[in-house]
């Protein structure tokens, strides 16, 4: 059934109401006809408020309500942001508030605060939004962006319809959504404060003014450097620009063809969902039994903002490599050394000897898995040099410099000796030297105690052998040793004999 009643039994002639097509149905037929004007009716016969129609979500079953947008996706200020990040101000007839402190900028990656894999919000090929950055911000920082062009005045005619998405751990952070009356009068219309959860939400305003009026989009930072707010497909319903109720227009494309959500197109019925884009804005491949497009990054990259992939290794290491940082800004107070890498959704350390061993310790991306065998560019700064070693690249820093990436500068202890190669040869001379001395003192000792010996059997009787002829000169009393001198028979031993012996002789 159609809400608010829009399912209608009827019995009998209907009665003719001002504006409405008239229709004489038997009993339990469903009317093709919506109770209010600017109710829109789905194929499927159901009905829909008007300003759910080109919201960028299908509210009938069979998306019927995002068909034939263009006239939605055309009204001023309506932008999806699919355009270049130079001009698109003047493409979707937005200004940047002079007077603010931030500017909105285009983006196509969501910073992993939560560590999701979210990006624009756009169907079909769509790749952009627009998001105020956080970084450097200062206290009470205010971006703010307002349609160029004036709306009619108008009591609840208007709608605006917007996606929105924040992220901000510490609810600080405040969208809003004003009209700027045709005096200069601000007035806050929609807000919503730190809103934690993840993922585009829609969002959507009546507008009412009796003059003239814009519309401004507000993201108050609070001076937070956690928190990110993005937009992203605003639309503006036709009634803005008229002032007045605008009735749905029909169809323009036959029963053969296939109505484009987002431009006024229509393509042949056959071309949907045959991998090829026939709609200038793809939505002829949208919700097809295909494998999804793969992501830009790697399951051990980290996606920045810029679209730049960098290896998770360098999440939370104290070195920002995104352009906008984004690598830093999801990590906690954990500080790790020795080659140990945070992993900020666990607020742990991962040991150095636990990297590269073929388990994911640290769900951040698996940044412990992460260039196992290569040095990623620049990695180690300061003059440091990487080399790659069992547990992944490690860097090897100068003097004065410390960290995972050199990045940390110290000032080294003052000592009277530094430890260099050169002083490594020196102790070695030393050491040497000393022990060739030693060994020569212990020899010289050695050859002195083998001569003591020698001096000693010289002098002793114990070896003395006694002559007959010459005589016991030297040392005669020890003639008479009986250790290993022994008797001459010939001559006999003693001294009356030796007489004898040389008498004769002398004779």
């Amino acid at each position: 059934e159609c809400p608010r009643g829009r399912s209608a039994l009827l019995q009998g002639p209907p009665q003719e109401e001002p504006n409405r097509r008239s229709a004489l149905l038997s009993v339990g037929e469903i009317s093709e006809v919506c109770p209010e004007i600017t109710d829109f009716l789905c194929r499927d016969k159901k009905c829909i408020a008007s300003h759910l129609l080109c919201d960028y979500k299908p509210d009938c079953s069979d998306r019927s309500d995002e068909a034939h947008c263009a006239q939605y996706t055309s009204t001023t200020g309506s932008c999806n942001f699919e355009t270049s990040s130079g001009n698109w101000t003047t493409a979707c007839s937005l200004t940047q508030d002079s007077e603010d402190d931030l500017d909105w900028a285009i983006g196509s990656r969501i910073p992993a605060k939560a560590l999701l894999p979210d990006s624009d919000h756009t169907p079909g090929s769509g790749q952009h939004f627009l998001y105020v950055n956080s970084s450097g911000s200062k206290e009470g920082s205010v971006a703010r962006i307002t349609t160029s062009k004036s709306f009619p005045a108008s009591l609840g005619m208007c709608t605006v319809r917007f996606w929105f998405y924040m992220i901000d751990p510490r609810s600080m952070g405040i969208l809003k959504v004003y009209t700027i009356e045709e005096s200069g009068l601000n007035i806050l219309v929609w807000s919503v404060i730190g809103n934690k959860r993840m993922g585009w939400t829609y969002g959507y305003v009546p507008l009412s003014s009796n003059s003239p009026f814009k519309v401004a989009f507000e993201a108050d930072l609070d001076g937070n450097e956690d928190i990110f707010i993005a937009l992203d497909d605003i639309s503006f319903t036709p009634e803005c620009v008229t002032g007045v109720p605008v009735p749905v227009q029909p169809s323009p494309c036959e029963a053969d063809q296939f109505s484009c959500i987002y431009t006024l197109q229509c393509v042949p019925l056959s071309g949907k969902c045959d991998g090829h884009e026939d709609c200038i804005d793809g939505s002829d491949e949208m919700d097809c039994p295909l494998s999804p497009t793969p992501p830009l990054c790697s399951n051990m990259e980290f996606p920045c903002s810029t679209d730049e992939c960098i290896p998770s290794l360098l999440l939370c290491d104290g070195v920002p490599d995104c352009h906008f940082n984004e690598d830093e800004l999801i990590c906690s107070n954990k500080s790790c050394s020795n080659g140990a890498l945070v992993c900020a959704s666990s607020n742990s350390c991962i040991p150095a000897h636990q990297r590269c061993d073929g388990f994911a310790n640290c769900m951040d991306f698996q940044l412990d898995e992460s260039s196992c065998s290569e040095c990623p560019l620049n990695y180690c700064r300061n003059g440091g040099t990487c080399v790659v070693e069992k547990n992944g690249p490690m860097c090897r820093c100068r003097q004065g410099w410390k960290g995972n990436r050199c990045h940390i500068k110290f000032n080294p202890p003052t000592t009277d000796f530094t430890y260099t190669q050169n002083n490594t040869w020196t102790l070695l001379g030393i050491g040497l030297a000393f022990l060739m001395t030693h060994i020569t003192v212990a020899v010289l000792g050695f050859l002195a105690n083998r001569k003591v010996p020698i001096r000693k059997i010289e002098r002793s009787g114990n070896c003395a052998f006694v002559s007959p002829v010459y005589g016991n000169w030297s040392n005669p009393e020890k003639t008479e040793s009986s250790v290993y001198s022994f008797s001459n028979p010939l001559y006999g031993t003693t001294s009356g004999s030796l007489e004898t012996l040389s008498h004769h002789l002398k004779q």
